[in-house]
């Protein structure tokens, strides 16, 4: 069945894909009895030729020349002293840190890490052999290792903070380390070989990262070793040549793809110093395929709306810095990107501004695995605004740049000056974005974001969770209501399983049974598409704005029925109400869950009202058709970081009527509503029938 499905999706692939496909199933065998050859083969005499340079100075200085398109000189010193007087100072004892061999990655804390063994999970003492790349497994859920650990250490993205303290000092003592540190991993990482080839996308991660510090220690005394810099250079190239040889391409690609392919587009300009005038051929195809691969997945991967098909903030983010960083080198090497491209970018990043919550963080949708392309910022993880920022910059969208000093200093690395800020602007109001279906109700500092579309990855699944339905909810500038985020991937598959299910969203289950059913338990990343999403209302005004959805994953029950959920946020009142029934008065049961964040307090002041406290303000509860549900309050836990989870008290009202009845919730300030107001609220979200 398995051997079918593979097939199925071969035969699916456009005829370049398949070519591509083929490729990497020959280097794959091939590969086995050349690959550890290839350090020993490729001289500095033979490089040099490959590259097409006199010696390695030539090269060097064609590189050097060409430049980066993120901050590496000390201008940015300038900048940061004019506009975040602190960050310097961050800079630098974050640096200090990560010299006295301290690290925190992916939920470890801080951990030293002494001798680095590349392929060890400091948290589990787990490792990976030095075998051939595709005899690794990396995916071993009976045991409790997370190979994201050791990827995320080789990403060397921990490093940023030694090159960034470089530039702002130009004390030689980070330069060095950071050559101490890159030299132990080319010395331990032998080409293709280890659990740091294991994924193509691990060496495209660093591609980003590695071409970045060339640029950043260029002029560093310890950088001048002109040994180190052949076999920094020669290490780069060959994680190239890998990627171009086992790029990840499927019927339906995802983040991997355009990771493999971004880094193509980069290493090849990288080296070449020019996209138009590369006078090799193998870095000419790299930056070539890479780009004509970026734009034929643009429409594909984005929805017409400026949304990522993979149903996922944090992976919207990803992927919309992996187009970025391509389109930014690609433009410098003398490409034009197409206004296609452009508008693409500037509705990602219209998305990111319209999903960012009053206290500057994105919502947690779908998975998150903490992935960067440059993380160039001190700022939370979640927070998104600086994407927003840069782009409008890049591609003159001033609306976009307006107040950009809340985003903090990232967009200056990555822009290499300060966005132009001219215009005012008025708060960004409700937005729906009707192709992904995630509708957005927002207010000053009220804001209510609604997932009500597909399940991700062209309805596989992918990094997509049973959410429909679900919402985040903040109220007069406290956030109440929460997704309960992505904990661990394989690292521990019933804890990946539990906070991808319905159980663990905001939304009606039905019973006991998934939104999307499961593959099988340890099939983590795919889901049966078994919901449609529907939208049945939407309307904004100055007052209020209301919606109503539903969904199609539970009709293949029987009987079948379908959750509907309404709700009306008042933009005056600072309240939320939404009402839950069901399409078919049936017999099964169903929980309706309801996530608060971490921090807030709940008790009940009497039958029917429960108190919320967070942030020194209160909030009233209160639902209606009180002799239908029983309710409950238990502990459980919320992941704002991968590997990282945090208890939080969640809400579940359980049916006593089945699906015979509805559930009325209300949520607003300081005390219970008058009863014409909660009439006239009552009212507002009956009129999305």
């Amino acid at each position: 069945m398995r051997f079918l499905r593979l097939v199925n999706k071969f035969l699916a692939m456009p005829y370049w894909a398949k070519l591509l496909r083929l490729k990497s199933m020959f280097y794959v065998f091939w590969g086995r009895y050349t690959y550890h050859l290839q350090e020993q083969y490729i001289t500095e005499s033979r490089f040099l030729n490959l590259l097409d340079a006199k010696n390695l100075e030539v090269l060097h200085h064609r590189i050097i020349s060409f430049g980066h398109p993120c901050a590496t000189s000390s201008k940015i010193q300038t900048l940061l002293k004019k506009h975040f007087p602190d960050e310097q100072g961050k800079i630098i004892l974050e640096a200090d840190k990560v010299m006295q061999g301290e690290v925190s990655l992916l939920g470890s804390g801080d951990i030293q890490l002494g001798d680095i063994h590349w392929s060890l999970d400091y948290k589990t003492g787990i490792s990976w052999p030095d075998n051939y790349f595709i005899d690794i497994s990396t995916h071993d859920l009976d045991r409790p290792s997370d190979v994201k650990f050791p990827w995320e250490l080789s990403r060397l993205q921990w490093l940023i903070p030694v090159a960034q303290a470089w530039v702002l000092t130009k004390e030689d003592r980070y330069a060095s380390y950071a050559k101490k540190i890159l030299e132990s991993w080319i010395d331990n990482n032998r080409f293709a070989y280890g659990v740091n080839w294991t994924c193509t996308m691990e060496p495209a991660m660093r591609v980003f990262v590695w071409t970045w510090f060339y640029h950043v220690f260029a002029d560093a005394v310890s950088w001048q070793d002109k040994e180190f810099r052949f076999s920094f250079l020669r290490c780069l190239y060959l994680h190239l040549k890998f990627i171009s040889h086992h790029i990840e391409i499927t019927d339906i690609n995802g983040n991997h793809l355009i990771a493999d392919v971004s880094a193509l587009v980069i290493g090849g300009i990288f080296f070449s110093g020019n996209f138009s005038n590369s006078n090799k051929l193998e870095l000419d195809t790299w930056s070539r395929l890479g780009w004509k691969i970026l734009n034929h997945e643009l429409p594909l991967q984005i929805y017409k709306d400026g949304v990522d098909f993979e149903a996922s903030t944090a992976y919207h983010r990803l992927v919309c810095e992996l187009y970025v960083i391509a389109a930014l080198y690609y433009q410098q090497g003398g490409g034009l990107v197409s206004e296609v491209y452009q508008q693409t970018m500037l509705k990602m990043a219209d998305y990111i501004a319209a999903y960012t919550k009053p206290d500057g963080r994105a919502p947690l949708v779908g998975d998150a695995d903490d992935a960067r392309v440059l993380p160039l910022g001190s700022q939370h993880i979640n927070d998104h605004r600086y994407l927003a920022v840069v782009i409008g910059s890049i591609w003159s969208k001033s609306e976009l740049t307006a107040n950009w000093q809340q985003s903090g200093s990232e967009c200056l690395w990555w822009l290499s000056d300060s966005p132009e800020s001219s215009v005012e602007i008025s708060p960004i109001g409700s937005t729906a974005f009707t192709i992904s279906g995630n509708y957005i109700m927002r207010s000053g500092s009220d804001y209510v974001f609604i997932d009500c579309g597909p399940i991700g990855l062209a309805n596989r699944g992918g990094h997509g969770h049973n959410d429909l339905l679900s919402f985040e909810a903040t109220l007069n500038g406290v956030n109440l209501i929460t997704d309960s985020g992505s904990y661990v991937y394989t690292a521990d598959y019933k804890q990946r399983n539990k906070f991808r299910s319905t159980s663990s969203h905001n939304t009606p289950l039905i019973a006991g049974e998934e939104i999307n059913r499961f593959i099988s338990p340890r099939n983590l990343w795919f889901l049966h598409g078994d919901a449609q999403p529907n939208v049945l209302y939407w309307h904004d005004n100055e007052t209020n704005t209301c919606f109503r959805g539903s969904h199609t994953g539970y009709q293949r029950l029987i009987p079948p029925v379908s959750p509907i959920r309404s709700m009306a946020l008042d933009k005056i009142q600072h309240t939320l109400v939404w009402k839950d029934t069901f399409s078919a008065s049936v017999g099964h049961s169903v929980t309706i869950p309801l996530q608060l964040v971490p921090g807030v307090t709940v008790s009940q002041t009497q039958a029917g009202v429960l108190l919320l406290e967070a942030e020194g303000k209160q909030f009233v509860l209160e639902w209606l058709e009180l002799a239908n549900w029983e309710y409950c309050i238990v502990n459980d836990f919320v992941a704002t970081s991968y590997g990282q989870k945090t208890e939080a008290p969640k809400i579940l009202w359980e049916s006593k009527q089945a699906c015979k009845t509805s559930l009325t919730i209300l949520l607003s300030p300081d005390e219970r509503l008058v009863e014409s107001k909660r009439k006239q609220l009552l009212n507002l979200v009956e009129s999305t029938n």
